[in-house]
This record gives C-alpha cells, structure tokens and sequence, in this order.
C-alpha cells in the first residue's frame, strides 16, 4: 500500500526529473565553489556569509534556515532560479572559505559532500526544485490534486531530512 501511494505521488517520471536535478544543483554548487575571485571577492563574500550566520549557531538556526530555503524552492518555478542561485552562491562561500586559508574551494566542497547532511539538504532542495517545476504542468493539466499531495509530502519529508541533517551539520561543527 506504501508503495503504490509513493508511486502514485512520485511517478518514474518524477523520480528522473529529481535525479537530474539532483546531480544538477550538485554540479552548480561545484561550479560556483570553481568560480574564480579575487582577495577582495574572497572577503566580501566572508562578511557576508558571517553576517547570515549567527554566533549561537546551534541544530534549530541551521534547521530553520535550511527548512525556509526548502520551502521558498518549492515557488513554482521561482523556486528553481532561486534554488540554483542560493546553491551558486553557495558554493561561492566554499570558494572564498577555501580561498581564504589557502585551499581549493572545489575540494572543501567536495569533502563537504562526503558528509551526510549535505546529500540530506540536496534532496530536500531537489525534491522542492522538482515540485516547483511540476506544480505549474499539474495547474495547465487540471491535475492540482496530486500535485497538492505531492507539495504536503515534500514539506513533511524535507521537514524529517533537514530535521535530521542540522543535528548531524551541528556535529561537525
């Protein structure tokens, strides 16, 4: 029963779409952490990342602001520019943070990408990229009910993925 309700809310069709969305948002974290910049990119982009982030960082600021991320990826089709854009910029911060000490940005991402809350955030991120693509299909189709399914299923899983993936990031940090 399990199994055919999933089926039924993502379809193999839906399934491929995240996959290569996926490997995508992945790939454009790479880039941005590959984009080159100068000493005074590097320390703009430092100050700005430091500003967002605060002293107290603990499992709850980083699940929040995490979560808020998911759920404006989940904008039909706004949500995917703005998925694509914070993840560049993302891997823009890697970059500078590398930069900064003297190491490659694309191999600080890379470690990064060995740990486990990073594949949880990228999925939450891709599921919601995904929907927000298909939302729009599921309105010119008149099939808004599945895609109303699809949207609550996505908020409660990207809720347990990036519940689990901030206690896990606040561990190594």
């Amino acid at each position: 029963m399990i199994k055919n309700t999933f089926r039924e809310i993502f379809p193999k069709y839906w399934i491929n779409s995240f996959i290569f969305i996926l490997i995508f948002t992945v790939l454009m974290g790479l880039i941005g952490s590959a984009f080159p910049l100068d000493m005074e990119q590097v320390s703009e982009i430092l100050e700005q990342a430091e500003e967002l982030i605060p002293v107290d960082i603990d499992a709850q600021a980083i699940f929040v602001n995490n979560y808020r991320i998911s759920l404006i990826m989940l904008t039909p089709i706004l949500g995917f520019l703005f998925g694509l854009l914070v993840i560049f910029q993302t891997g823009m911060v890697f970059g500078a943070a590398g930069s900064s000490v003297g190491f490659s940005g694309i191999l600080l991402y890379g470690l990064t990408a060995l740990t486990p809350f990073f594949w949880l955030e990228f999925i939450a991120y891709a599921a919601s990229m995904t929907e927000s693509m298909y939302f729009i299909r599921g309105l010119i189709e008149k099939k808004i009910n599945i895609e109303i399914k699809r949207v609550f299923t996505i908020i409660i899983l990207n809720f347990i993925l990036l519940g689990v993936g901030a206690l896990i990031e606040i561990l190594f940090i």
